[in-house]
């Protein structure tokens, strides 16, 4: 099996149940693909929307984490195993392309009958897999990594980005702004903001968050928060001047995804919101505090920079103006009295 031509009358299985950042920056590999195989994904069920988005996608298994599988103490997660594996089987899958290191799924698709299975040689995977990539590097660009997988199956086809569909972008767009219209009329330049990551040690204070939204306000800008509504009731109780994802659409991914779209500038910590605003198209702001910023920085078509400390601590108001002053020089804000700092953006 070598180049395209190898793949263009072959059914793809792009597995991915990691979270919701590592499935955008698998669909790197379904837009490689797209113009040739059939491509269809497996998810978890709580970030399916995200594959049916991706390019060239044809159809979206949303399957429950297959994680431990203990008939004794984890029933329904056999029973969703045992279920994907008669639908995969039934499928008729060519190839399967496993971007994470959970060797459950390879064993998955070795018993669904799929006959090429490439991934990663993790230890325990790689036993289930017909042709095996080395293990990615820490240091290495996560997009560039993921075509060492089209590598080991001898394709030529490369993907220099990670993207979501532009026409489905456009028509969640569109969806989202019959709401947007009810409830407020876009008549600034739309700034998208998230707050929070995985883990509260790498966030900024909320304050600091408040206070730079408070700057854009005051410069003209129309500051979005995306987030959960948890999250988001936090920026609340401070009083953050600003529009509300969770409002002004309902909160779902697809809302999430036409909300994105309407924005012209996005800035927000490394994080799937992060990456969805990227693989959309708009230029991001990333903060990685710490974070891996050579690996896993937004990688979308839009561009961008990156900010990046050992800690929060080290990222103050100041730096944070700054830093959105560079990424964005024609959305001058107003007034802002910190000097311009040079790009911290990693190279590709």
């Amino acid at each position: 099996m070598s180049g395209l031509g190898g793949l263009s009358s072959c059914r793809v299985l792009l597995v991915c149940q990691d979270n919701l950042g590592d499935l955008v920056f698998a669909s790197a590999i379904a837009n490689a693909l797209r113009a040739g195989a059939t491509v269809d994904v497996l998810a978890r069920p709580d970030t399916a929307t995200v594959a049916r988005f991706m390019p060239g996608t044809n159809q979206v298994h949303a399957v429950p984490a297959v994680l431990a599988i203990n008939p004794l103490v984890r029933r329904g997660r056999l029973r969703a195993f045992l279920a994907a594996r008669r639908v995969l089987k039934a499928t008729g899958y060519d190839v399967a392309i496993l971007v994470g290191k959970n060797w459950r799924l390879g064993w998955l698709a070795k018993l669904a009958g799929i006959p090429v299975r490439v991934g990663y040689a993790y230890p325990k995977l790689k036993r289930f897999l017909t042709h095996v990539a080395p293990l990615p590097s820490r240091q290495q660009p996560v997009v560039p990594a993921l075509m060492t997988l089209l590598d080991a199956l001898g394709e030529t086809e490369r993907s220099a980005h990670y993207v979501l569909d532009p026409a489905k972008v456009q028509a969640a767009r569109e969806q989202a702004a019959i709401d947007v219209a009810q409830l407020h009329g876009k008549t600034r330049p739309w700034v998208g903001l998230h707050a929070f990551a995985g883990s509260p040690t790498r966030c900024l204070p909320l304050e600091v968050w408040r206070s730079f939204a408070q700057v854009l306000s005051d410069a003209g800008k129309q500051v979005v928060w995306f987030g959960v509504s948890k999250e988001l009731q936090r920026l609340r109780d401070l009083n953050a001047p600003g529009l509300y994802g969770d409002v002004l659409g309902d909160g779902s991914l697809d809302s999430t995804i036409g909300l994105l779209a309407h924005c012209e500038a996005y800035a927000g910590h490394d994080s799937g919101v992060l990456h969805i605003a990227s693989a959309c198209g708009l230029r991001t702001l990333g903060v990685f505090a710490p974070g891996e910023p050579a690996r896993t920085f937004a990688q979308g078509p839009g561009g961008g920079e990156t900010l990046h400390r050992v800690s929060p601590a080290e990222i103050d108001l100041q730096t944070l103006v700054r830093a959105f002053s560079d990424c964005f020089p024609a959305l001058t804000l107003a007034d802002q009295p910190f000097p311009v700092s040079p790009p911290t953006t990693p190279p590709l």
